[in-house]
C-alpha cells in the first residue's frame, strides 16, 4: 500500500497566492495596453496645443483632430513639412514627434504580444511537467524567459522611441527647435510597474512549482536524480 502523499500547509496555500498574482499580471498588460491615459503634452500658455493620448491615439485635445491616430497625424504633419528647409518648424518637430510615436506603438504591441503567449505556454508547460515530473524542461526555461524579456524590450523601445519621462521634464514652452518631450502618464507607469514585477513573480512561481511537485512525483525525482549522477560519474567512465 502506497504512502499518502504529504504536502506542506503552506504550499497548498501560496499556488494560490501565484495562480492570483499571474492573473494580475495578465490584467494588468492588458489595462496598460488599452488605458487611455499613456502620453500628455503642456503647453502652458497655448491650450489649444496641449493633449492627451492612448498607446496608439489622441484622446483629448488638438481641436478636430481629436481621436486621430498617430498613423493619421504623421500623415497629416509630414504631408506639411518642408525638409529642405534649415530652420526647424512645427510641422517638422510634431511629424517626428508622431512618426515615433507610430512606430513605438507598434513596437509596444507586437512585443507585448509576444509577452501574452509566451506567458501562457510556460503557463501551459509547467502544468505539463508538474503532472509528469519533468524538471529539467528547456522549453519552460525558456518561456519564462520570453514572457518577461519581450515585454521589456517593447517597453523601454517606447520610452526611447517617444521621449517620454515620468519627472514632469516635458515641454511647458512651444520649441520649433526640438521634438517635444511627452510626460507619461497611467500607461507608462503600469509598464514600468509590469517590467520590475514580472521577473520576480514568474522565478517565484517557477521555484514553488517545482518544489510542489518534488512531492507529487518524488519518484521521479529520483529518476533524473540517478540519470544525472550518470551522466557525470558512470557515463564517463565508460566512455
Amino acid at each position: 500500500m502506497e504512502k499518502p502523499i504529504f504536502i506542506p500547509a503552506w504550499y497548498k496555500v501560496i499556488p494560490g497566492i501565484f495562480i492570483f498574482l499571474l492573473f494580475l499580471i495578465f490584467a494588468l498588460m492588458f489595462w496598460a495596453l488599452f488605458s487611455p491615459q499613456w502620453v500628455t503634452l503642456k503647453y502652458t500658455r497655448y491650450e489649444d496645443m496641449q493633449w492627451t493620448g492612448s498607446i496608439s491615439h489622441v484622446i483629448e485635445g488638438l481641436g478636430n483632430l481629436e481621436g486621430a491616430t498617430y498613423g493619421d497625424l504623421t500623415e497629416a504633419y509630414c504631408a506639411t513639412t518642408d525638409r529642405t528647409q534649415d530652420i526647424p518648424t512645427q510641422e517638422n518637430t510634431w511629424c517626428y514627434m508622431f512618426l515615433l510615436l507610430w512606430i513605438g506603438e507598434a513596437v509596444y504591441v507586437v512585443f507585448s504580444i509576444l509577452s501574452m503567449m509566451s506567458l501562457l505556454l510556460w503557463i501551459i508547460y509547467n502544468f505539463r511537467d508538474i503532472k509528469i515530473g519533468n524538471f529539467q524542461s528547456m522549453k519552460r526555461f525558456c518561456y519564462l524567459h520570453l514572457a518577461w524579456m519581450c515585454y521589456d524590450v517593447g517597453f523601454i523601445a517606447w520610452m526611447i522611441l517617444t521621449r517620454t519621462n515620468f519627472n514632469d521634464d516635458c515641454h511647458k514652452e512651444r520649441d520649433h527647435k526640438h521634438r517635444p518631450k511627452l510626460c507619461g502618464l497611467a500607461g507608462p507607469t503600469l509598464g514600468a510597474i509590469l517590467m520590475f514585477a514580472m521577473p520576480i513573480i514568474l522565478v517565484g512561481v517557477t521555484y514553488v512549482l517545482r518544489k510542489i511537485s518534488v512531492y507529487i512525483n518524488p519518484q521521479r525525482k529520483l529518476e533524473i536524480y540517478e540519470e544525472k549522477e550518470y551522466r557525470f560519474s558512470g557515463g564517463f567512465e565508460s566512455i
